[in-house]
C-alpha cells in the first residue's frame, strides 16, 4: 500500500527540504547521515509522508544553511517595516475603529482569531 501524504503544510515543508538540500549540493544520503535518520526516512520527510520533529527540523535548518523561518515559509520583516505596516493601518482606522480598537482591552491569548501567513510557492521543485 502506497503512503500518503500527512498533510498540506507537511507536503509544503518537505518541498522546502528537499529545495534546500539541492540547493545545497547535498546528496540525500549525506543530509540523512548529518540529521541522524536513514534515506528512507529523509525521503518521506521531503516527500510529505512523515512529519518532522523540532530536533530535526533545526537540524535540517543549521545543515542547509536556513533559518526555521526559511524552512518553514514563514516570511521575516523587519521591525521597520512592521511599524510602518501598522502606522499606515491605524491611520486609515476611522474615529469610530480607532476608539473600538483603543477600548479593546481582552488580553491576546483570549483571542481565538489568528492569522497565519505562508510564502507557499506550490510549483517550486
Amino acid at each position: 500500500m502506497a503512503k500518503g501524504i500527512v498533510g498540506h503544510f507537511t507536503e509544503f515543508v518537505g518541498r522546502r527540504i528537499k529545495n534546500g538540500r539541492k540547493a545545497a549540493k547535498m546528496s540525500p544520503e549525506d543530509l540523512a547521515k548529518r540529521i541522524g535518520v536513514s534515506p528512507l526516512v529523509l525521503d518521506h520527510m521531503e516527500r510529505g509522508y512523515c512529519h518532522v520533529n523540532l530536533e530535526q527540523m533545526m537540524q535540517l535548518a543549521r545543515h542547509l544553511s536556513l533559518s526555521l523561518e526559511e524552512l518553514l515559509g514563514i516570511p521575516h520583516h523587519e521591525e521597520n517595516e512592521i511599524l510602518e505596516f501598522l502606522n499606515k493601518r491605524i491611520l486609515a482606522m476611522s474615529e469610530e475603529e480607532l476608539r473600538a480598537w483603543q477600548q479593546n482591552v481582552q488580553p491576546l491569548a483570549e483571542d481565538g482569531r489568528r492569522i497565519y501567513i505562508l510564502d507557499i510557492d506550490l510549483d517550486a521543485e
